[in-house]
């Protein structure tokens, strides 16, 4: 804003995707891309196209995103790829780990598993499970270097 106050030509060109707000505990906010559109009439183009992701996965995301509060996105993503990815939620009211850990070592799987926990501690639980039963594991804490 304040390089904007001092320069009536500049033109600003700013990325983002309100949908990462899972991140908003390292300090994601979609504030400034919207006090952008808000106060200065930026222009707002969607991204929608998922070259990663099966269609079975997008549609979940998109079911997903659908629940976020204030979302800027107003459209789908859609799947460039024509393939299915697995869907699997797990849900426990206490001890979440050992059940995520035997239903990663059941299925036997080809690729790689993302495992999403709400604290460090979990994650540690987790890491150690897969560990101890010889399972390949990191825990990934920040993006660096990733």
């Amino acid at each position: 804003k304040a390089l904007m106050n001092r320069n009536d030509d500049m033109r600003i060109i700013a990325v983002g995707d309100d949908d990462q707000n899972i991140y908003e505990f390292r300090g994601s906010d979609s504030k400034h891309l919207k006090e952008l559109i808000e106060d200065y009439g930026a222009k707002k183009y969607e991204m929608t196209e998922n070259y990663r992701s099966g269609k079975n996965i997008i549609d979940f995301a998109n079911a997903f995103a659908k629940t976020i509060q204030s979302r800027m996105k107003t459209d789908n993503g859609v799947p460039v790829k024509d393939f299915d990815g697995v869907v699997k939620i797990t849900k426990h009211n206490s001890n979440l780990e050992q059940p995520i850990v035997n239903s990663i070592l059941e299925r036997k799987h080809k690729g790689s598993v993302c495992v999403l926990t709400t604290t460090n501690d979990e994650a540690l639980r987790v890491l150690g499970l897969l560990n101890r039963n010889n399972v390949p594991a990191r825990l990934i804490q920040s993006t660096y270097a990733f």
